[in-house]
């Protein structure tokens, strides 16, 4: 079981990895003129500053999996892959920094489903961290028995 946790850690990094890259190859709109001529940045350009720090963090969490050994820390660091991937997906809604109805879609799209594959990392992560130490614990009740 500590194989398949290295594996999804290895899936989270590139998918953090995937964040990173995804505005490079899919440009979201960065400057507009106003009406007195001078130029401004569309609000895409903030929400993908903001998109790239969060998945800056998630390759952060996704090594430490590599590093970590402590159930507790990984299973935190899972929970943490969830709540980033969360981010992930609110930050080009409306509700939290948006993104212009003229920006490119596809970018939008492709950060959201990073972000729900970095929330089915996490949770993965966690949840196999939790049947790795249950695991662990049954082996030595029945040692001790």
């Amino acid at each position: 079981m500590e194989k398949k946790l290295g594996i999804i850690a290895g899936i989270a990094a590139v998918i953090s990895l995937s964040l990173l890259i995804v505005p490079r190859i899919f440009p979201v709109g960065m400057l507009v003129a106003t009406a007195s001529g001078s130029m401004i940045p569309m609000k895409g350009f903030y929400a993908y500053q903001a998109e790239f720090l969060i998945a800056l963090a998630a390759l952060l969490v996704a090594g430490s999996l590599f590093i970590l050994k402590g159930a507790e820390a990984r299973q935190l660091s899972g929970l943490f892959l969830v709540l980033l991937g969360a981010i992930v997906v609110l930050i080009p809604t409306s509700w939290v920094i948006g993104v212009c109805p003229d920006d490119n879609h596809l970018t939008v799209a492709w950060t959201i489903i990073g972000g729900l594959l970095l929330i089915l990392a996490g949770g993965l992560a966690a949840w196999l961290t939790v049947k790795i130490e249950a695991a662990k614990k049954k082996e030595e009740n029945l040692e001790n028995a």
